[in-house]
């Protein structure tokens, strides 16, 4: 009978360890964040936790108005393929080249020249 009582007592106090981990957990997690967010109000010049989210949210609108403007014009078939090509690389992600028309896109590629060079002759 005692055995059964110490027993019981042993996973109620493993399940008590538990909880307090994944408490720790979250709140180390949650340290993190506050130390990342301020970091990111510090880089953009802000004060509060409000203009920050204020400006998150102005870049995230803009970033969608973007998409949404490369979606509605239509592409050559060269910048479908340079998109393609390039699309794993963030640079291409950033607004000046996303927004980009595809004459644009066009130009620049035609800019591009690749040539073999010859063999020196010696």
């Amino acid at each position: 009978m005692c055995r059964v009582k110490l027993e019981k007592e042993e996973e109620r106090l493993d399940r008590d360890e538990e909880e307090t981990l994944a408490k720790l957990l979250r709140l180390q997690k949650q340290k993190r964040l506050i130390r990342t967010r301020g970091k990111d109000m510090l880089r953009q010049g802000l004060k509060t936790l409000d203009e920050l989210k204020a400006a998150e949210e102005a870049d995230r609108v803009a970033a969608e108005k973007a998409e949404r403007a490369l979606e509605a014009e239509p592409s050559s078939p060269l910048v479908t393929k340079s998109r393609e090509l390039l699309g794993d690389f963030p640079f291409v992600d950033s607004p000046p080249l996303l927004a980009m028309s595809p004459a644009s896109w066009e130009r620049l590629m035609l800019d591009v020249s690749v040539s073999t060079p010859r063999a020196a002759h010696g």
